[in-house]
């Protein structure tokens, strides 16, 4: 995958990339604004949630605050109605059995009691004072009478659970209304009234001592039908209101009933109030709570967070998508012109690195643009011109290349020749020093048999001549030999220093093409790193530079090979000059020997007559000429094989002549192949 991704176009990846980062971009900041929207909705649905709960709870509030001032007045009424009858008092002689129910524990006791009466009517199950105000001000009426410890009802219309009138249930003495009653208090607020409770006006009423015999009470149903129907109709959304006790016990809800436990359901509702959030039945929800301190009860609001935002954000998910596409479109539109507007350049900087590829450096990068592109475009309008230098001095290089390489073809043509006259002076001198040996030899025979026919010497004077004659004519020959060989050898002597001096000029013509082609293979080093940088562009020319590398390092290679051959060439030329040097002198030497030889001829020659009579003297003189002619036959021995080394010295250096030149040639082919390779450049 990510090789093929590798080998997109370079325009689809910029084109992909834009479009990306349009699309990234959008999905982020629509994400951040619905989810910064979401939470303002949801802020401003808690505010709106805590807004008409407060509307609510004030309205509830409104309605206590009027039950409590209608109380006030219907129990004056009901005050004035009683006292309008007559004054107070129990009849002892009237006693009614009694069966009295605990409202609370529903105990029952029976007992007689005496009738309570005003005036002349008596209050005792008497339902027409209370219905009258019940009737004329909708308030629950009750009349209770003092037994004992009780507050016993005996006229009301509060009615039990099964829809009886509650005469007969009484309030204990624990119950706060009854302590206040007892201390001659009105007691106002929330009450149990048998079996649910109620907004209610409890006060004592008194005989005529001022004793209190019973109390009055009026009150409404704390929890009314118009306080339910207010509850439940008022709703915010999906939203919905209920009221619970602070034991948990619902009093209104639109889906739980009176006998579900709110903290038992949902244990968070036990927090104080405020708002609280919760999960119920797998949904997400906000509720808002607030307790009503005179009811004792609490009146919360709750609402499904989905509904708090109201789909808002949803809608405005797909505003944003809306505006996403459009700026997609307009994102793909710009794309498009910058991606047209790089490939182009991009195209026209690709068909000239082709042709620079090629070969072809006359092509000219440049832009005044300073961009990315405008750099790149600089960047291989340097490389190019960096090229461009570099292959003229490959040209010279070559150029110098072939003309040294044809001077040391020249040079080593020319050694061969020295070497082989070399060859050919050596071979005469080893003839003439041969024939000097041999006629040293006859002469060495000839003494000797002058030495052994001394005694013969006076009878055979004429003889003698004779053979002084013919060592006359040999010595001059032997000069003649000597004086060839010490010609011979002073042009060999000549040759050989020839033969050095040539050497080292092909030695410093070595070191020259070793200079060029350490030149050019350090050209070649800076192509292939021109070429590095110029990627894809340079791999053609990246080719031509390994080639020249490798052209230059055969070409040392060569020249390594020349020099060695050359400075053996040098050292056995050093060693044949002193071995000349000292064939030289043995010759000089032997020459001088054979002068002397001429002279004594020629001094024996003139003075034969006096032979006879210098035998002794000629003797001794015989003696002498044995031993120079030994040490002359020792001395031509000697430049014999002299000689000889110098015809295998010669050989040698013919040898290594014809070695310099086979490099010459394996030179010449180079340069010649360097030259074929730079020539397919334009510059």
């Amino acid at each position: 995958m990510l090789n093929r991704f590798k080998n997109v176009k370079f325009t689809t990846k910029l084109f992909l990339a834009m479009i990306s980062v349009v699309i990234f971009s959008i999905l982020i900041t629509s994400g951040n604004a619905i989810r910064m929207s979401k939470q303002g909705l949801y802020t401003l649905g808690e505010g709106a949630m805590q807004d008409i709960h407060q509307s609510l709870y004030n309205s509830m509030a409104a309605i206590d605050s009027n039950i409590r001032e209608k109380l006030e007045g219907d129990l004056l009424l009901l005050e004035r109605q009683i006292n309008s009858e007559g004054v107070l008092f129990l009849d002892e002689g009237r006693m009614i059995k009694e069966n009295l129910i605990n409202q609370i524990t529903k105990d029952t006791l029976t007992k007689e009691i005496p009738k309570l009466q005003a005036g002349l009517r008596y209050l005792n199950n008497d339902k027409e004072i209370v219905d009258d105000i019940q009737e004329i001000t909708g308030a629950t009426a009750t009349i209770f009478q003092l037994v004992d410890d009780k507050l016993l009802r005996i006229s009301t219309n509060v009615r039990k659970a099964t829809g009886e009138r509650a005469t007969g249930t009484y309030i204990p003495s624990d119950s706060p209304v009854f302590q206040a009653i007892m201390r001659g208090e009105t007691y106002r607020g929330k009450a149990f009234v048998v079996n649910d409770w109620y907004l209610t006006a409890y006060k004592p009423i008194r005989n005529s001592e001022s004793e209190i015999v019973g109390a009055i009470y009026v009150g409404q149903l704390m929890i009314s039908a118009q306080v339910r129907k207010l509850v439940s109709e008022t709703r915010i959304g999906s939203g919905y209101f209920f009221l619970y006790t602070d034991m948990g016990s619902l009093l209104v809800h639109p889906t739980l009933t009176e006998s579900d436990n709110i903290f038992t359901v949902i244990p968070a509702f036990k927090e104080g109030d405020g708002m609280i959030d919760y999960i119920h039945q797998g949904q997400e929800n906000a509720a808002y709570k607030k307790r009503i301190d005179g009811w004792g009860v609490t009146l919360a609001v709750n609402m499904n967070h989905e509904d708090i935002v109201g789909g808002l954000d949803v809608a405005m998910l797909r505003n944003n998508l809306l505006v996403g596409l459009f700026v997609i479109a307009g994102g793909i539109l710009v794309t498009v012109f910058l991606v047209r507007s790089i490939n182009k350049p991009l195209k026209e900087l690709a068909e000239k690195a082709i042709k620079v590829g090629e070969g072809n450096y006359t092509i000219n990068f440049s832009s005044r643009v300073d961009d990315a592109i405008g750099q790149l475009t600089n960047s291989l309008g340097v490389m190019v011109s960096k090229g461009k230098e570099m292959l003229e001095d490959i040209v010279r290089s070559s150029e110098s290349l072939s003309a040294a390489s044809t001077e040391l073809a020249a040079i080593s043509d020319e050694m061969v020749k020295n070497a082989e006259s070399t060859t050919d002076i050596a071979d005469d001198a080893s003839a003439n020093s041969q024939e000097v040996s041999d006629n040293m030899a006859s002469v060495s025979a000839a003494m000797e048999e002058s030495t052994v026919n001394l005694d013969m010497i006076a009878t055979a004077s004429e003889e003698m001549g004779t053979t002084i004659k013919e060592i006359a004519e040999n010595s001059a020959k032997a000069r003649q030999t000597t004086e060839t060989a010490v010609t011979n050898t002073k042009k060999s002597h000549k040759s050989i220093q020839e033969l050095g001096e040539a050497a080292k000029a092909i030695g410093s013509i070595t070191e020259t093409i070793r200079e060029i082609s350490e030149q050019t293979n350090l050209l070649a080093l800076n192509a292939t790193i021109e070429a590095a940088r110029a990627g894809e562009a340079g791999k053609g020319f990246a080719v031509v530079a390994n080639e020249i590398k490798d052209l230059a390092q055969g070409t040392a290679e060569a020249t390594g090979k020349i020099k060695e051959a050359i400075d053996g060439i040098q050292a056995k030329t050093t060693v044949t000059v002193k071995e000349i040097e000292e064939i030289s002198e043995v010759i000089s030497y032997v020459d001088e020997i054979v002068n002397g030889i001429v002279t004594a001829v020629e001094e024996q020659s003139i003075t034969t007559n006096e032979i006879v009579n210098n035998v002794n003297q000629a003797s001794q003189g015989i003696s002498e000429i044995n031993e120079n002619v030994a040490g002359s036959n020792q001395m031509t021995t000697e430049m014999s094989e002299g000689v000889a080394q110098v015809k295998e010295r010669s050989l040698e250096v013919k040898e290594s002549s014809q070695h310099v030149r086979s490099s010459a040639d394996e030179l010449s082919q180079l340069a010649e192949r360097l030259t074929s390779l730079v020539s397919r450049f334009k510059i």
